[in-house]
């Protein structure tokens, strides 16, 4: 296997971790999973997100990074999606591998 292309079972979480508060809430949220580094697609989802009547709370389901293996557009993905405060970014298999 290589990194980034399996999620071995210590990337799991116990159902114990769950059993808290929330972290955040929101009257409205998008979860978007698998970006994979897609600038065109954050691009479309932020023009969704900004047509909408109650604005929306991005969530970033881990694996925002990938193809943008180049360092201009890896940094406009991670200014983009963990750069602001008003997103939640979540570290997928991707991100984990590249640490």
């Amino acid at each position: 296997m290589t990194p980034g292309r399996s999620c071995p079972p210590h990337y799991g979480y116990s159902p114990r971790v769950f059993a808290r508060t929330p972290d955040l809430t929101a009257d409205a949220v998008y979860v978007i999973g698998g970006l994979y580094g897609n600038a065109f697609a954050l691009d479309a989802i932020e023009r969704m997100a900004a047509q909408e009547r109650v604005p929306p709370r991005l969530i970033f389901n881990g694996d925002f990074h990938w193809f943008d293996a180049g360092s201009a557009a890896y940094a406009e993905i991670q200014t983009r999606v963990v750069g602001t405060a008003q997103h939640v970014a979540l570290r997928g298999n991707v991100e984990t591998e590249r640490v």
